[in-house]
């Protein structure tokens, strides 16, 4: 099947549309042999990647000698079918009550998967069987076992109320009891929820930690299941929330004023206005490619969103729930119950006020009147801590978030509705313009600024670098413009000066000075020795002694990156690959200095690429269940921010850049699910007395050809002449050790990787020559395809 095919049945107007679906689904079912006709078919939840692939959520509606009967499924739509049908049969298949559990078609090609089956929700199938699901809550350690109950299948029954495919399910148990100690008969009504495995030890922290909070109603857990995601909840009484009722909005503040009085535990995510912003962001970029449109309007919104969150005032991380709507919010007799904790999170509290409000405002109320009832109800519940602007600014980004809402609902009218969220979130940050000081006209010389750092004749004219001869080490982009690194020559490696290029000017500081990292200079000082540093990011620093790293990052973000870095150790245990063992620190973490040397100090020989090659794929396999994300997409995205900066100075080189990133945007199939580490090259492999990657920070569930493909591109950049003498025996433990990659997909990685590697140093002093060397890279492009 052609990817133009393919794309043709990815336009949304034909994935939503039932006689589409129904010409798609019904000659299928009767060749394969299902006996009931199929009548009509409903979209109820689509998620979709533009260009590439589909997942549906559909109710089925089926003629049978009965009569009408209803069924639910999910149908995947995209090139790489046939490898989703394959992992579908990878699960315990129940057989639906009319249709197939699993059924392929070609000709779009596609994959039908009956409910309760799915591909990534492991315990659904379990939760959805009334036998199944009683023997596990009746079973050793169960609350029910405990008090001599079993639960009696054949009057248990069992609700579909929610199923995201892939994503998560809420069903509902009528549970009949029976006690054979004492006879009796008893009925419980519970609430299951099923999620991907690899999320349950969050999810079900946040409902734990909720229900610890004094002055909180909160469903009970009455148990779970991590191996298959379940989390079982008792049922909890009350009438839907009744936004015009004031009594209602003083018992929800009570609720939130107790929420938002506690830290939330490190177990939990981090949704601060970073992350808000840049979930946001994916969502209005997403929403750029389906409706070119709306590109400008929503390409307008990121950027101002950006702009006014660096604004904002610092705010103390607190619990929060997470998704608070109006469906979340219970009113019993004397106080509310707040449901569903499935995304609780650390951040700032204003993000539950704001998307409360949008709720409100996507049902059709006064977007003004619940903004004015969100800042009432925010005064109320934070006191002092309650600040407008962060109010403001987070209800923008929620409706911003929201702009797609009625799309992943599988609506008609998602376009309509995606243009009044932009439209909501316009006038949301129309307030933050208002107040917003006056400033002197923007800086409009960044394109100026970055064409004089690669002259060296005009480099020392530059605000902040002031006559002296300094080397460009490296620009990236920021937020409104670049960062670039200036080193002396005389002592490479080390940040002399970091220049923040943007709409208001030129900032300059002199390193070790770090406003985001204000302890840097002090740990120097204490005689700690700089091993790298990335202004307002992170810095790295070796012990007087050598045999200590220390590891910075901002206040801000310190508790998320420890959070990181400490779960992936406890992968690399799981796997039983050796780590530098880091702990945690004020200001971010230390750990060991490992027993050996990194490129550039010491190259890798043949063994030592081996052995680093099996570890990887020990790692990778421990994500091989888990859903994979497309990484390639992620990796293209990164690849041209760089390029985009790259065009300031130099339009024909990234076109050359552009060009090879859309010669990927081809068929590539499906990625490898795997526990990446995110950032693999040459100088992350120490060797000597011991081999050992480092630096998991960005450790992540991703495709096991995102790492392949990165450190095949840096190997090429550093040994352009020996990379395959490094890859070979590096491809040769990996394969030996059990790692699977697609050849495909590792090769439009590669060459995703080397664009922005590219597009890197071609700024740097050291590296501009070799990286605009359109010849070598054309030869080098053609060589990875047969490695």
């Amino acid at each position: 099947m052609s990817v133009v095919a393919t794309n043709h049945s990815l336009e949304p107007a034909r994935l939503l549309a039932p006689d589409e679906l129904l010409g798609w689904l019904a000659p299928a079912l009767a060749h394969a042999g299902v006996a009931a006709p199929l009548a009509a078919v409903r979209a109820r939840y689509l998620r979709l990647k533009p260009g590439r692939s589909a997942l549906l959520g559909l109710e089925l509606e089926w003629l049978t000698d009965a009569g009408a009967a209803r069924t639910l499924a999910s149908l995947y739509v995209g090139a790489d079918a046939e490898l989703a049908a394959a992992k579908a049969r990878t699960r315990r298949l129940l057989e639906p009550a009319v249709g197939p559990a699993v059924l392929e078609l070609g000709a779009l090609p596609a994959v039908l998967v009956g409910f309760p089956n799915d591909r990534v929700l492991k315990g659904l199938s379990a939760a959805a069987d009334a036998r199944r699901l009683g023997n596990r809550l009746a079973g050793e350690g169960g609350a029910w076992a405990a008090e001599g109950w079993r639960v009696r299948a054949r009057r248990t029954t069992v609700e579909s109320v929610r199923w995201k495919p892939e994503r998560r399910a809420v069903l509902r148990a009528e549970l009949a009891l029976r006690n054979d100690a004492t006879g009796a008969d008893s009925r419980e009504t519970v609430w299951v929820r099923v999620h991907p495995a690899a999320e349950h030890a969050a999810r079900e922290e946040g409902w734990r930690a909720a229900s610890r909070i004094e002055g909180l109603s909160v469903p009970q857990v009455r148990w779970s299941d991590a191996e298959r995601g379940l989390i079982v909840t008792a049922n909890v009484a009350g009438e839907r929330f009744d936004s015009s009722d004031p009594r209602a909005w003083e018992s929800l503040g009570r609720s939130l004023a107790a929420l938002h009085a506690v830290s939330a535990p490190s177990a939990l995510p981090v949704f601060d206005e970073h992350a808000a912003l840049a979930a946001a962001q994916r969502t209005l970029g997403s929403l750029a490619a389906l409706l070119p449109s709306q590109a400008p309007r929503a390409a307008e919104l990121g950027a101002a969103l950006a702009r006014h969150a660096r604004s904002l005032r610092p705010a103390a991380a607190s619990m929060l729930h997470g998704d608070l709507t109006a469906d979340q919010v219970l009113c019993g007799r004397d106080a509310v119950v707040l449901l569903d904790w499935d995304e609780a999170a650390a951040g700032d509290a204003h993000a539950d006020f704001a998307s409360l409000a949008a709720d409100l405002s996507e049902r059709g109320l006064s977007s003004s009147g619940c903004t004015a009832r969100a800042l009432e109800l925010a005064g109320a519940s934070l006191g002092s801590r309650a600040d407008a602007a962060r109010l403001h600014w987070q209800l923008a980004a929620a409706h911003a978030r929201r702009a797609l809402s009625g799309l992943q609902r599988a609506q008609s009218g998602w376009e309509t509705q995606a243009g009044q969220a932009l439209e909501r979130a316009a006038r949301a940050l129309q307030v933050l313009e208002r107040s917003r000081p006056a400033s002197r006209a923007p800086y409009a010389g960044v394109p100026h600024t970055l064409g004089a750092l690669l002259d060296h004749s005009s480099r020392a004219a530059v605000t902040g670098v002031e006559g002296r001869a300094l080397a460009l080490a490296a620009v990236w982009p920021s937020e409104d413009g670049a960062i670039a690194r200036l080193d002396d020559p005389a002592a490479p490696g080390v940040p002399a000066l970091w220049l923040e290029i943007g709409e208001e000017g030129i900032a300059a500081h002199e390193f070790p000075a770090d406003p985001a990292l204000p302890e840097l200079s002090a740990w120097i000082a204490r005689g700690e020795t700089p091993a790298g540093h990335r202004l307002g990011k992170r810095a790295a620093l070796r012990s007087a002694d050598g045999d200590s790293f220390r590891y910075l990052r901002p206040a801000r973000t310190a508790r998320k990156a420890w959070d990181r870095v400490r779960s992936a150790h406890v992968m690399l245990d799981a796997a039983g690959v050796p780590h530098a063992a880091p702990s945690a620190a004020e200001g971010g973490w230390t750990s060991r200095a490992v027993r050996g040397a990194a490129w550039p100090a010491r190259r890798p020989d043949a063994a030592a690429w081996r052995e680093a090659g099996s570890q990887l794929a020990r790692v990778h396999k421990l994500g091989a269940s888990d859903r994979c994300p497309d990484a390639l997409e992620a990796a293209r995205s990164s690849g041209a921010a760089q390029i985009a900066l790259v065009a300031l100075v130099r339009e024909e080189f990234a076109a050359e850049l552009g060009r090879d990133l859309a010669a990927i945007s081809g068929a590539t199939g499906a990625g490898t699910p795997a526990w990446t580490h995110g950032e693999l090259h040459p100088g992350q492999l120490v060797c000597g007395e011991e081999t050992m990657w480092i630096d998991w920070e960005r450790a992540r569930v991703g495709e096991a050809e995102g790492d392949l493909g990165n450190l095949a591109a840096h190997l090429a950049w550093e040994w352009p002449q020996d990379a395959r003498e490094a890859w070979d025996p590096f491809i040769h433990g990996y394969r030996e050790a059990g790692g699977l990659w697609s050849h495909d997909r590792f090769v439009a990685h590669a060459v995703a990787t080397l664009a922005r590697v590219r597009a890197i140093h071609s700024w740097r002093d050291a590296g501009c020559a070799r990286a605009t060397d359109t010849t070598r890279w054309q030869g080098w492009r053609e060589e990875v395809s047969s490695w």
